[in-house]
């Protein structure tokens, strides 16, 4: 289960233009099911989708291999245009690695959205929604503005550890989070 807000989709919208522009986010769903049920299986993602959401009719779905490469490609579209975006007319990019307990997933997302917005961050917030495990990517077009956003960053490591979670749900340690290591286990964690 993959997430991408709204800021993610008007990154990757120039190559899916079948994006509903109404769209403020959306979720990649991959299920595995024995042919045999399709039809109800659809049926209940359908009954679903028009319980939670105005725009089932928007849905994508992928019945066959063909149509389930240009889901996965959708799905992967999202790291390439921030490459892009990068190795273009930005500097840096810093990206958080953050996973929450579950209870405090809701409070961490809307804790991204209030920060982001009162430090005017240019951002992306997609990935693995199922596993409270979103990355934030933040852009930074000069050196000050790179200073500033990891100030942002640090506010979210520390947001994070006060939830109960984890620096790095994914990409490991490094020397970017070595600090936020020692922050999260304190110094007899470590030894």
């Amino acid at each position: 289960v993959e997430f991408f807000d709204e800021h993610a989709l008007r990154m990757i919208r120039p190559s899916y233009p079948s994006i509903p522009t109404s769209a403020t986010c959306a979720l990649w769903m991959e299920q595995e099911y024995d042919t045999k049920d399709e039809d109800g299986v659809i049926e209940a993602w359908d009954v679903f989708l028009r319980g939670h959401t105005g725009m089932a009719d928007e849905t994508w779905f992928a019945l066959d291999e063909r149509r389930h490469a240009e889901l996965r490609a959708f799905r992967h579209a999202l790291p390439s245009a921030i490459y892009e975006k990068v190795s273009g007319s930005y500097s840096t990019k810093i990206g958080t690695d953050i996973a929450v307990p579950p209870s405090e997933f809701r409070s961490f997302v809307s804790f991204y959205q209030r920060i982001f917005k009162e430090h005017e961050c240019e951002y992306v917030l997609f990935g693995h929604i199922g596993d409270c495990h979103l990355h934030a990517n933040i852009f930074a077009r000069d050196e000050q503005t790179h200073r500033r956003m990891v100030s942002v960053y640090d506010m979210c490591i520390a947001e994070g550890l006060r939830l109960g979670g984890t620096v790095s749900a994914e990409h490991g340690i490094g020397k970017l989070k070595r600090s936020y290591l020692r922050a999260m286990y304190g110094e007899e964690g470590i030894a």
